[in-house]
């Protein structure tokens, strides 16, 4: 069963409050709820080339511009780029490093709600609100394949950060799920994984091995496969993972609320 999760990973190298879908109607402007194309909700945020000195300024301004929809006190979880069809952007973008948008994560602290906001370019005001995928939308990218020879049947989540996978053989059920982080140093035999959720639990798994690759530039890959217990898949099921640590390499997961629904999908 490893060697079949090593090659398909090799082939392709609720008790928290959801991402709201009713903008507020207290301000001066209401913000639409939409969608501009079909896997622009779960894009992750990331730093990208954006230097602190921006980031603490686009927070601040994201604070400071949001109070006219209604959003009179918000914690910016997250800003930064995300990646974006180069066929919808504004006449003008050709270039391959032009192809992303600037979103701002936030938590609306009267509510409890969060909102994923695409915010502007240039004063990063916010201009919508980021639609959320109905349920049929996150299984149906949930990739399927029978083994004809036998009566092996094997699911598996989009290839990302975290990459879920089901088998079933002789009508029995195994979960996996596959964590990937960058390092910039090479570290050779070392284990250790740590799947952190937003309520502060988490999954420990300090044994398991760490399998290291040569990344882009000066970089390496890490990479580790875990068997899930029935008690780790509740947890995947029910609760959204803010991080993840292979070894000492750590990342920010920023859509976690994604692998909450597919694990949801595989285990219907």
């Amino acid at each position: 069963m490893k060697t079949t999760i090593t090659l398909l990973i090799t082939l392709c190298t609720l008790s928290f409050s959801s991402f709201a879908q009713t903008a507020p109607t207290t301000g001066k402007k209401v913000l639409e709820v939409k969608a501009t194309y079909a896997e622009e909700y779960l894009q992750p945020v990331t730093k990208g080339d954006l230097s602190d000195l921006l980031l603490t300024q686009m927070e601040k301004n994201v604070v400071k511009k949001a109070i006219k929809f209604g959003f009179s006190d918000i914690t910016v979880e997250t800003v930064g780029k995300v990646w974006y069809p180069q066929s919808l952007l504004v006449q003008g973008s050709t270039t391959a490093t032009e192809n992303f948008k600037f979103q701002a994560n936030i938590m609306d602290n009267t509510t409890g709600n969060r909102y994923k906001l695409r915010i502007s370019l240039l004063g990063h005001t916010p201009k919508y609100i980021i639609k959320e995928p109905t349920e049929s939308n996150y299984c149906s990218q949930i990739s399927k394949e029978g083994d004809k020879f036998s009566d092996k049947i094997s699911w598996q989540s989009p290839l990302n950060a975290i990459t879920l996978f089901k088998f079933v053989e002789n009508n029995k059920a195994t979960y996996y799920i596959n964590l990937t982080v960058n390092g910039n140093t090479l570290n050779i035999g070392k284990t250790g994984a740590i799947i952190l959720f937003e309520d502060g639990t988490k999954i420990n798994k300090p044994n398991v091995k760490v399998k290291a690759t040569v990344g882009e530039g000066t970089t390496y890959n890490y990479d580790a496969t875990i068997e899930l217990t029935a008690k780790e898949i509740e947890q995947l099921k029910s609760k959204r993972i803010t991080d993840i640590r292979l070894f000492i390499y750590d990342k920010q997961i920023t859509n976690g609320e994604v692998y909450m629904k597919y694990m949801q999908c595989l285990t219907e």
